[in-house]
């Protein structure tokens, strides 16, 4: 009865540590796992964030541009406007009144919307390239998500 009592225990002792390595094999592969999930996880909010900035730069260049086109617009507009108050102020008679006023007119109603058709490409423009980096990662965020579900 003596001799059974070893083997018995050297069994469980066995089973025990064999059960031991195999928890520690088990937690070491999914720490593993969770360390790359991790670091995935931060890789991907790391370029979106660089991906956010790329279009926030991009919006600021885009109203720098918009601003430069609306002031120069105005200049124009002001150095015309004068420009017809002084032939205005030559004018002699009704006739040439009117046609030098109509002639003004014509011409800032076409430059208007001349500019209103430019100021219109700029802004599109500037929608699509600010759009352009945060549709990308919205495209990874869709391929990352729908990947593991077509594999």
């Amino acid at each position: 009865m003596t001799s059974a009592l070893p083997k018995g225990f050297e069994f469980f002792t066995q089973a025990g540590m064999d059960a031991a390595h195999q928890a520690m094999a088990f937690g070491q592969s999914r720490f593993s796992s969770l360390n790359r999930s991790v670091d995935e996880a931060q890789a991907f909010g790391r370029e979106t964030v660089e991906a956010l900035v790329a279009s926030a730069t991009v919006a600021a260049e885009g109203v720098e541009e918009l601003n430069a086109e609306i002031m120069n617009f105005g200049k124009a507009q002001v150095d015309s406007g004068m420009a017809a108050v002084k032939t205005l102020m030559t004018v002699r008679t009704p006739q040439e009144f009117f046609a030098a006023q109509s002639a003004f007119a014509k011409s800032a109603l076409d430059a208007f919307l001349a500019q209103s058709t430019k100021v219109g490409e700029i802004g599109a423009r500037l929608a699509q390239s600010t759009a352009e980096p945060i549709n990308a990662r919205l495209q990874a965020s869709v391929d990352k998500l729908v990947r593991p579900l077509s594999a």
